[in-house]
């Protein structure tokens, strides 16, 4: 099974909700994919890690991420699987549309070093909030 974790940035809310259902606590100045904007490409999914159960985690930054989670159910559902093969997790926390602005800005001023390190701190002050979505899920 692979478990994606999704949101519209994959290297914030997402990746922080898909840490803390690893089991992982993040200090974000070590933690070399947190906010960091050379893997926040939309549509491409970022390897978090494994599971206890040796299942793959991913992230990754949609646009329509609640979408995703129907698309892939029906894509098994066309090619005849019984089981899933993966669980979409779309991470949806009050305030990740300040976080998406300041993603944003930062890649259209290319300015991305300034506006992530903002949304970065945006992100750590909500970090609780995030993280008690990511053990609901472990559950």
């Amino acid at each position: 099974m692979i478990y994606l974790f999704t949101g519209r940035s994959g290297v914030f809310e997402p990746l922080l909700a898909a840490y803390t259902y690893l089991g992982k606590r993040v200090k974000e100045e070590d933690e070399p994919l947190f906010a960091r904007a050379e893997y926040d490409r939309e549509g491409f999914p970022v390897f978090v890690g494994f599971d206890r159960e040796g299942n793959r985690v991913y992230t990754m930054g949609v646009r329509n991420y609640k979408l995703l989670e129907i698309i892939c159910a029906e894509l098994d559902e066309v090619a005849g699987r019984n089981e899933k093969t993966m669980k979409v997790i779309p991470v949806e926390v009050k305030g990740e549309k300040l976080t998406v602005f300041f993603t944003w800005l930062g890649q259209s001023l290319h300015l991305t070093k300034p506006f992530y390190f903002l949304a970065k701190r945006w992100v750590i002050s909500r970090k609780k909030l995030i993280e008690e979505g990511g053990r609901n899920i472990a559950r």
